[in-house]
């Protein structure tokens, strides 16, 4: 898996600009570019020619401005499709033959994105994604830094935890493990981060062999860096 997550790590960072000043990467390519990255490792030649090709032709995504705020929709098949012409409330792209594949919708991909930004114009991005989502097509709407700790998704989840960093003097939120285990396995350690020079002469000492006294000589010359003053375990 770490050739998918860095190929999705890859695609997220490089990503083209989406005609804003954002880089956008929906929910959709960010499926595509994984399961691409699985099938180049599992398949050679025409199998993975083959598998590449029934994903750029079935998913369309787009990353739609919502007002100031975002919002993703993916269609991934022809019901999905349907589905948000159903949203829309445009029969007659619904009725479309130009527009009943994915090929078709592909060429003209600009046109139907222009009509999908109209209709999310006046809506915010909780409206939109509620609306797709009723009509069963992917629709996920931007949360802000503010939002992320309310997020009920989160929270059902306790993807959150708060962790006593010493130099901060409070607790902060960070984030807790990636996926929920059953009780087979240990719960999630989360330290805080080491402070500056921390490890400087409990590395000193073990690895260099020096006493207490040449450490200290080196960190008051200057050649080695001792824990950060006024920390907690600075005054411990």
């Amino acid at each position: 898996m770490s050739t998918v997550h860095g190929q999705w790590t890859s695609a997220a960072v490089t990503h083209e600009m989406s005609g804003h000043r954002h880089p956008c990467v929906t929910r959709s390519q960010a499926l595509r570019t994984c399961i691409s990255a699985y099938a180049r490792d599992q398949q050679t030649g025409a199998e993975f020619q083959a598998t590449l090709s029934v994903l750029r032709s079935s998913i369309w995504g787009v990353l739609i401005p919502c007002g100031d705020e975002w919002c993703v929709v993916s269609v991934t098949n022809d019901e999905k499709w349907q589905g948000l012409c159903t949203v829309l409330d445009r029969k007659d792209l619904a009725q479309s033959e130009e527009l009943s594949t994915s090929k078709g919708r592909r060429a003209h991909r600009d046109m139907l994105e222009k009509v999908l930004a109209d209709w999310c114009r006046e809506r915010t991005p909780y409206e939109v994604m509620a609306a797709c989502q009723r009509e069963h097509v992917p629709a996920g709407n931007m949360l802000r830094l503010q939002e992320l700790l309310h997020c009920a998704h989160f929270k059902a989840r306790d993807f959150f935890r708060e962790l006593n960093q010493p130099t901060v003097g409070r607790a902060v939120e960070t984030e807790g493990g990636p996926v929920s285990l059953n009780q087979n396995y240990a719960p999630l350690i989360i330290s805080p981060a080491p402070l500056q020079g921390e490890h400087t002469r409990l590395l000193a000492k073990e690895l260099l062999g020096l006493t207490d006294s040449q450490v200290d000589q080196l960190v008051a010359s200057g050649d080695l860096e001792g824990i950060v003053k006024g920390s907690d375990i600075a005054s411990a």
